[in-house]
């Protein structure tokens, strides 16, 4: 095939898609169909060079092919890598661990397989950003580019006349689209969404779609033909299909998960067609602009996300439309000196020749593997509050926080609950000995109060964690702690969609509240059976976003929230003998609005935790309650008797 400059100007147009979803856009939510027109165009292209080769010679050499792609693909690769290194080590305050899997896993070319088994999920790629993330999909491109050579030489050695290469090729093909397909219905049906969007082989229909497309001679040979009408027409009608999709498409429609996508590429088939003859389509799309950044699209790809992440608002003090222009400006700089710098003189063989290229590959790889361990050990460990949450010393006063209170005996609390009660309490903690308090954090993480059934949250089927029993963890802390108060915060897993013995059964509905309104009365019943008072906090407002920043999870919409709490109100009236009601949602939420910043003070910083200062915050105002209901509670209950703190107990 001579060279397309439409196909050039049809990759500019799609990197500049991912780049403003990847800003924030919401009418940009549908990149995920970007990425997979990418995918099929790449598998178009690939199929064609390995096709022409195969009808001519019979064979495929494969190690031209792999050096072509190596030099192609890994100078620019390796360069981003280290320029998010540094970034990382400098910039980003980035955790090291996470650092660490996540470039290795890249200069691996695994990292779809790592995100995938780490549980990182796309959907969610705002609220815990690793600056790795968009390298899931070279790495399907790559192990694609591996194994797919292989086939394309097995199919032209099996093949005695060498015309029948092209259909025999692409019977094979179909067998594979096949394979990808019922892959991603047993893992769609699995609610296994992660595999869909993340797998290489749920993704590959989507490239074998683009071979399917090329094995058709007619197809190759549209570049050289004269404007075709039908073609034009049938770009056209691809392309505003495409976008009227784009427009109503997130990673978290459900759609794509059951052979959607490779649908899909159907749609990218054609409008790859309708570009390669020239017309007025074709023209279009070689406007000199878009077709430069084409040119550059795959550094700009490479370098688009850490710059988002690195450039952000409270860095650069800007925001709106000029913070996207200058993290596009930076993007395009970035881009075109990778471009020209090292890009084409690798691949032209003027920077480094053929075999000086196959021994500074992996010279170069164990080098950045090398200096990823060395700067992710040198890298100060700082824990999020979802981390010191979930560290068992966090969980009970410190000795030193005893030993202050050790001359008067302090009012005992135990918080229960979900991870937001576990990054709360860890502010509260902090001031606990100011307001005579002792405190023991035993929120779980991703844990409801309802005990039967799974959620669905951000378009997951979550399956219920064992450790979430409350039934079997409970008396056993009830009986050593003996509280005066049990703090109770659920909710973030309690106000989605359930799905209970397999039928659906949504929030709001008679049977979901029935179902908490029993599972609160048997919590109840349990952890005030040590003569402790029951306070309910009333759930703060979440603001978790989709991928588009702006729109809050279904799941997190406020009348969930505002439903869960009247039925706490509800239940709290009916049990006023041993239970209070303490409004946190009133306190957290100004005006009845969801707020991440109060007084100064980030109070909760990805839309549902709290913050260690945000904890500490709402502790001088809830504090001093607890210590009047402990109080009250103890002296209205001086039976059974509590052990005392003694200044023994502390010390040890």
């Amino acid at each position: 095939m001579e060279y397309v400059p439409a196909l050039d100007g049809l990759r500019g147009l799609l990197v500049m898609a991912i780049f403003f979803f990847h800003v924030g856009y919401p009418w940009a939510s549908g990149a995920v169909l970007s990425l997979s027109v990418f995918f099929t165009l790449s598998g178009f292209l690939i199929t064609r060079v390995l096709l022409d080769q195969g009808l001519a010679t019979g064979t495929i050499d494969l190690a031209r092919f792999y050096s072509g792609r190596l030099r192609r693909l890994l100078p620019a690769a390796l360069l981003c890598v280290a320029f998010i290194l540094l970034l990382s080590a400098t910039a980003l305050g980035s955790v090291p661990q996470s650092v660490r899997g996540d470039a290795l896993a890249t200069l691996g070319y695994f990292a779809n397989w790592h995100f995938l088994f780490t549980g990182h999920s796309y959907a969610t790629l705002f609220q815990h950003p690793s600056p790795f993330l968009h390298f899931w999909s070279l790495a399907v491109e790559e192990q694609f580019y591996f194994v797919f050579p292989l086939l394309v030489l097995f199919v032209a050695r099996m093949t005695r006349v060498r015309p029948h290469i092209r259909i025999n090729l692409r019977v094979a093909l179909l067998i594979g689209v096949g394979i990808s397909l019922v892959a991603t219905f047993f893992a769609a049906a699995a609610g296994n969404y992660n595999f869909v969007y993340y797998s290489t082989i749920s993704r590959a229909g989507e490239l074998l779609i683009g071979g399917v497309a090329a094995t058709f001679v007619a197809v190759g040979r549209l570049v050289n033909a004269p404007p075709r009408r039908w073609a034009t027409a049938l770009g056209v009608v691809a392309l505003l299909g495409i976008a009227a999709l784009f427009s109503m498409t997130s990673p978290t429609s459900m759609w794509i998960n059951y052979g959607g996508l490779t649908a899909f590429s159907l749609a990218s088939v054609a409008l790859i067609i309708g570009v390669l003859p020239r017309g007025p389509l074709s023209s279009l799309l070689a406007f000199e602009p878009l077709r430069q950044l084409g040119r550059i699209s795959y550094g700009a790809y490479l370098y688009h996300w850490p710059i988002i992440l690195w450039l952000s608002p409270e860095r650069t003090g800007l925001d709106g439309d000029l913070l996207v222009l200058v993290q596009a400006l930076t993007t395009l700089i970035l881009a075109t000196a990778s471009f020209v710098l090292v890009e084409q003189p690798i691949r032209r063989g003027r920077m480094l020749r053929p075999r000086q290229a196959g021994i500074a590959a992996p010279v170069a790889i164990a080098a950045l593997a090398i200096a990823t361990l060395t700067v992710t050990a040198l890298m100060p460990h700082s824990l999020t509050a979802l981390e010191l949450a979930s560290d068992p010393k966090a969980r009970v006063p410190a000795a030193a926080d005893l030993a202050k209170l050790a001359d008067e005996e302090p009012v005992r609390v135990l918080v229960v609950g979900d991870s937001v009660a576990a990054t709360l309490t860890l502010g509260l903690s902090a001031t606990q000995t100011e307001h005579g308090l002792a405190i023991w954090n035993q929120g779980q993480l991703g844990c409801s109060l309802e005990r039967t059934g799974d959620p669905v949250i951000g378009g997951q089927l979550q399956v219920a964690s064992s450790h979430c029993a409350w039934q079997d963890r409970w008396p056993a802390l009830l009986d050593e702690i003996h509280p005066d108060v049990v703090v109770s915060l659920f909710g973030a897993w309690d106000v989605p969609d359930y799905s209970i013995d397999g039928q659906w059964r949504p929030w709001g509905s008679a049977e979901r509240d029935q179902n908490m309104l029993s599972e609160l009365n048997a919590a109840a019943d349990l952890l005030t059976s040590r003569g402790a008072r029951l306070v309910l906090l009333t759930v703060p407002y979440f603001s978790r976003p989709t991928v588009d920043t702006q729109t809050v999870w279904t799941e997190f919409q406020p009348w969930r929230v505002n439903h869960l709490n009247s039925l706490y109100r509800h239940w709290a009236r009916s049990n006023a003998d041993r239970a209070s009601l303490i409004d946190l949602n009133g306190h957290v939420s100004p005006g009845g609005q969801f707020a991440d910043t109060i007084d100064g003070i980030l109070v909760r910083d990805d839309g549902v935790h709290f913050t260690v200062p945000g904890g500490e915050w709402v502790s001088r105002w809830l504090e001093p309650q607890l210590h009047r209901i402990g109080t009250d509670q103890r002296r209205n209950h001086p039976d059974p008797p509590i052990p005392a703190l003694t200044k023994r107990r502390a010390h040890d």
